[in-house]
C-alpha cells in the first residue's frame, strides 16, 4: 500500500471525525433536513460499529477487497475519488463515513468485463448500536455489469454511503432494495462520477423502515455520459421517507432521466427533492425529471420539490410532479368484474409501481424487483383498511367531482 495514499486517507478520516464530533448530526434547522433528522439519536463518532457487506459471485475476475488490500494504483484512484467526493457540499453524517475509509470495501469490475449474470451485494446490520459502512464500486473501461444490492437487518441506525465510478465506455446497472425491518432507521447515499460515454442505470425499492433518508448524486464529467435513476417508496403507518436527488451536468452532450414514485397511506410521509444542475458550458444536454405520489389516506403526506439550475441556453430540460389518489372509476371497473375491493386495490397499486421496474435492462434484476414489489404491495396494510374508506368512493351523480 502507498504510504502517501494511506496517510491521505487517515487525514481525511481524522478531519471527518473531528468535524462530526464538533457539529454533530444535521438538525431540522437546516433546510435540507427540515422534514427528517436523526439529531435525536445523540450520535457520536465512537457510537458506531461496522456493518457487514458480502459479495455473491463465482466470477474470478471481480475484485472485492478492503482498501488495505488494494494495489498502489488502485489505492491512489480510491484516494482521489474520496477527496473529490469530500469536496462536495456534504453533511456531517456523510463525511463521517470517511472515518472507515481504510476498512471500506471496494468492488472493482475489471476492464472489458462482459457479464449477463448480475452480481449480488448483501449489506447486513443487526447491531443495537448505530452501524456504519462505506464502500466503492469501480466500473473500469469497456466493462458491462449489473448488480443487486440488498440491505437487510434490524439496526438501531445504519449510516451507509457508497461512491460509484463509471469509467470510459462502461455500463453499470444497480438495483437497491432496502429491506430493513420496520423499526429500523437508516441514511443511505450513492455518489457517482461518470466519465466519457459511460452509463449508470439505478433503481431503488424502499419500504417498511420507520425513518429512512436516501441521497443520490451523480456528476456527469465528460461527453456522452448518461444517468438514469428511478425508485419506488412505500410508506405507511408512521414511517417517514426522505429522498434527495442531485444530478450535475458538468460536461456538454450528457443525458439524465429520473422517475420516482411514492405510495403513502395511513400516517405515512414521503418527501422528494430533485435537483438538476447544468453547468455554464454544458451545451447539448438533455435532462428530465418526474416525481409522482399516490396518496391513499387523508392523514398521509407527500411533498415534492423539483429544482432546475440551468446556466446554459442550448439544452433540453424539464421536470414534472403529480400527486393524487386511486382512480375511483378504475376501482369500480374492477369491482364490476367480480374482483373484491382489497384485490382491486392491490392490482392497481402493483400496476402503478411497475413502470419503474421497466427502467431495468437486466431481465433478472427486473424479475427480482417485480417479485419484491408484489410481496410489499400484497402486505400494504391500507389495502384492507381502505376498503371501507370514503376516500375511495366514486362521487355521486350531481355531486362534487
Amino acid at each position: 500500500m502507498s504510504l502517501d495514499g494511506a496517510e491521505g486517507l487517515r487525514e481525511i478520516a481524522n478531519a471527518s471525525e473531528e468535524r462530526f464530533n464538533k457539529f454533530g448530526p444535521p438538525t431540522r434547522k437546516e433546510e435540507l433536513w427540515r422534514y427528517l433528522s436523526f439529531s435525536d439519536l445523540r450520535l457520536h463518532s465512537s457510537s458506531f460499529e461496522a456493518a457487514s457487506i458480502g459479495l455473491t459471485s463465482d466470477d474470478q475476475d471481480v475484485v472485492f477487497n478492503t482498501a488495505e488490500m488494494l494495489s498502489e494504483e488502485q489505492l491512489l484512484k480510491l484516494t482521489y475519488y474520496i477527496e473529490k467526493n469530500a469536496a462536495r457540499q456534504r453533511d456531517s453524517l456523510q463525511s463521517l463515513a470517511d472515518t472507515f475509509a481504510l476498512k471500506s470495501r471496494c468492488l472493482i469490475l475489471p476492464k472489458n468485463r462482459q457479464s449477463q449474470k448480475p452480481l449480488k451485494l448483501e449489506i447486513v446490520s443487526h447491531a443495537e448500536r448505530p452501524s456504519m459502512l462505506q464502500f466503492f464500486i469501480f466500473a473500469e473501461e469497456d466493462s458491462r455489469s449489473s448488480l443487486h444490492i440488498e440491505i437487510i437487518g434490524n439496526p438501531g441506525f445504519l449510516n451507509c454511503h457508497a461512491i460509484v465510478v463509471t469509467e470510459k465506455n462502461s455500463e453499470l446497472e444497480v438495483l437497491v432494495s432496502n429491506s430493513l425491518e420496520s423499526n429500523s432507521q437508516s441514511y443511505i447515499s450513492f455518489s457517482a462520477f461518470q466519465h466519457l460515454n459511460s452509463h449508470w442505470n439505478y433503481v431503488q425499492l424502499t419500504s417498511s423502515t420507520s425513518r429512512v433518508r436516501t441521497l443520490l448524486a451523480s456528476e456527469l464529467l465528460e461527453p456522452y455520459a448518461s444517468c438514469h435513476m428511478g425508485g419506488i417508496t412505500l410508506s405507511q403507518a408512521k414511517t417517514s421517507h426522505d429522498l434527495h436527488v442531485d444530478i450535475k451536468h458538468s460536461s456538454g452532450s450528457t443525458t439524465s432521466r429520473q422517475l420516482f414514485k411514492a405510495v403513502v397511506s395511513d400516517e405515512g410521509r414521503s418527501f422528494f427533492r430533485g435537483k438538476i444542475h447544468i453547468a455554464q458550458k454544458a451545451i447539448k444536454c438533455e435532462a428530465y425529471q418526474s416525481s409522482k405520489n399516490l396518496v391513499l389516506s387523508e392523514r398521509a403526506e407527500a411533498n415534492s420539490i423539483p429544482e432546475l439550475h440551468i446556466l446554459c441556453d442550448d439544452v433540453k430540460a424539464s421536470h414534472g410532479s403529480a400527486t393524487g389518489s386511486m382512480n375511483p372509476e378504475e376501482l369500480f371497473y374492477l369491482e364490476s368484474r367480480g374482483i373484491s375491493r382489497p384485490e382491486a386495490l392491490q392490482m392497481l397499486l402493483h400496476g402503478y409501481t411497475l413502470e419503474v421496474t421497466e427502467l431495468l435492462k437486466s431481465l433478472v434484476l427486473r424479475e427480482v424487483s417485480i417479485e419484491k414489489l408484489s410481496h410489499e404491495t400484497a402486505n400494504f396494510k391500507l389495502l384492507e383498511a381502505g376498503c371501507s374508506s370514503q376516500f375511495f368512493e366514486i362521487p355521486k351523480e350531481g355531486g362534487p367531482t
